[in-house]
């Protein structure tokens, strides 16, 4: 059975979680999101640098997510895309997130 991270109610179900809630909700999957990337690339550094790509992407864009209960799939439909795009262009995404200005 699923873990189910449970996010503030008091704000409304649709209400963004906390700063405590979102480091919870990051225990609670970055396991399971670094073993999703890693049955698919190769490399462990490379799976834990496209992991933190994955919640990189997930806090900046967390205003495009429509309700909270759906955090898990959302998470790994960002893992999925994102493996995706390194496999079919593997120096794109790593390349782009470690520019130096």
């Amino acid at each position: 059975m699923e873990k189910r991270v449970p996010v503030s109610q008091a704000k409304g179900p649709d209400a963004a979680p906390s700063a405590e809630e979102i480091a919870e909700l990051y225990r609670a999957y970055l396991p399971r999101i670094l073993n999703y990337i890693r049955l698919r690339v190769d490399g462990q550094s490379l799976a834990e640098d496209l992991t933190a790509a994955v919640f990189e992407r997930a806090l900046t864009r967390q205003h495009t997510l429509r309700k909270w209960e759906a955090f898990g799939a959302w998470l790994f439909r960002i893992a999925h895309t994102l493996s995706l795009i390194h496999i079919s262009e593997p120096t794109r995404l790593l390349s782009s997130s470690y520019a130096v200005f």
